[in-house]
């Protein structure tokens, strides 16, 4: 439970279909972070997952759901699947939902045999596949090569109010944007899979004509001393500045007049969902859902 995408999903999930007729409960392998109070504590449960296969913890994950006689399972994500599938059988009455939301990292180089092997065993006994995207549900199922359908759920975000002029003044001179200059932006964690050095890139080529020009890149992750670094090597100085993590994203946007996504993978991005909800022009790559999203 980090701040990502698949996480804000499910805290939309939790907080946003009626109580009245759903009662959900959050299960997470590893440790949470502080998403887990926004969720509710009290709804979040902890497995504390080892390294590597834990076995024992099909069994944990079993007795919790039949404890709290779970009608359906939602697994998001790889790290769900081999886990989720198999303690779903030991609890009796449990169906499964599997959503995909976007490739690992080290598969857009080299998939992994294994998890495509897994994933053509398990899926087949799915109750429900959904993806995110119509591009996205195309790429998984070519990628693992099955032929089942998937439902199509987008993910949703909240419409923010209209930014007043006078607010996003003070905001850009609070993130220290001078006035009158042009100003892009960034939202994602910082991951190989989210290319934020392909956008450095960009930006020092830009910036060679068009000085003025500004980007904040928001977000926090392991690859943010090398992004440091490379802004340095690419002479960018106070053309860029990193945020870090940040939750009042949607605060932000309204300094920016720009929203650039450089993702080498994606199913449905919602910081793009964000920005263009507030407004944002956009330019990303066609990647996945986002190519969905801006047509």
């Amino acid at each position: 439970l980090g701040q990502g995408g698949v996480e804000r999903g499910i805290l939309q999930l939790t907080t946003r279909l009626p109580a009245e007729r759903f009662r959900q409960i959050v299960i997470s392998l590893a440790e949470p972070s502080d998403l887990a109070a926004e969720i509710g504590a009290d709804r979040v449960f902890r497995l504390g997952k080892r390294a590597g296969n834990d076995l024992r913890l099909i069994l944990r994950l079993a007795r919790l759901l039949r404890r709290e006689r779970v009608d359906l399972l939602h697994a998001r994500g790889w790290a769900t699947l081999v886990e989720g599938r198999l303690a779903a059988w030991l609890a009796p009455g449990c169906r499964m939902l599997y959503g995909y939301h976007g490739k690992i990292f080290e598969d857009l180089a080299r998939p992994r045999r294994r998890r495509a092997l897994a994933q053509r065993l398990l899926l087949p006994s799915m109750d429900a596949l959904v993806a995110v995207s119509p591009t996205a549900a195309r790429e998984w199922m070519h990628d693992v090569g099955l032929h089942r359908p998937v439902e199509i759920i987008p993910d949703g975000v909240p419409l923010p109010p209209p930014a007043r002029p006078a607010a996003r003044a003070a905001l850009r001179k609070e993130l220290g944007v001078p006035a009158g200059s042009l100003c892009a932006g960034s939202v994602g964690r910082l991951d190989p899979v989210k290319d934020q050095a392909t956008l450095l890139r960009a930006m020092a080529r830009v910036r060679a004509a068009h000085p003025e020009l500004r980007c904040l890149l928001v977000g926090d992750g392991e690859e943010r001393g090398r992004l440091e670094r490379l802004a340095g090597e690419l002479g960018l100085g106070e053309g860029v500045r990193f945020l870090g993590s940040r939750r009042d994203v949607p605060r932000l946007l309204p300094a920016l007049d720009l929203f650039v996504q450089s993702s080498l993978s994606e199913a449905l991005p919602n910081a793009l969902l964000e920005a263009m909800a507030a407004g944002l022009p956009v330019v990303a790559t066609a990647v996945g859902g986002t190519q969905d999203v801006v047509r």
